[in-house]
């Protein structure tokens, strides 16, 4: 009886197998390549004075009437819809009309998501961006 119940319960374990690599981007030469291409460009908006900003990947979406077909949605097992993020632009555009900034430079470097044709998942491509807000531009 022991003997079955302990065969069930292996039979029941999601086994990885040593070789998948499904969840693998990209091969090890290019995964540095692209780290090292991202440390110059940060050392070059560094020298321009530009300050790190993170955008936060994942937003929470509400009855707001901004919705773009374009974006990544994603039902959670409570029901609330999310959205990946998109674009670098307009998470800054929000971050500065919230905190009133008249004038700032900064720089992101991340991933954003795309939505893909059919049934495939969604594209993951890295973006840059360094937009600088001064004080000609600022609407007051």
């Amino acid at each position: 009886m022991l003997r079955m119940k302990n065969q069930h319960q292996r039979a029941g374990k999601v086994r990885i197998a040593r070789d998948d690599t499904s969840s693998i981007q990209f091969e090890e030469l290019a995964t540095e390549l692209r780290d090292c291409v991202i440390e110059i460009v940060r050392e070059v908006f560094k020298q321009h004075c530009a300050k790190h900003l993170e955008i936060i990947p994942v937003r929470l979406l509400d009855d707001s009437p901004q919705f773009s077909r374009n974006t990544v949605k994603l039902l959670t097992h409570g029901g609330d819809l999310l959205e990946l993020c998109h674009e670098l632009r307009l998470p800054f555009v929000r971050w500065l009309i919230a905190n009133q900034k008249s004038s700032f430079k900064r720089y992101e470097i991340s991933s954003v998501f795309r939505r893909a044709i059919g049934h495939s998942p969604p594209n993951r491509y890295l973006q840059g961006g360094a937009p600088a807000l001064t004080e000609a531009e600022a609407i007051k």
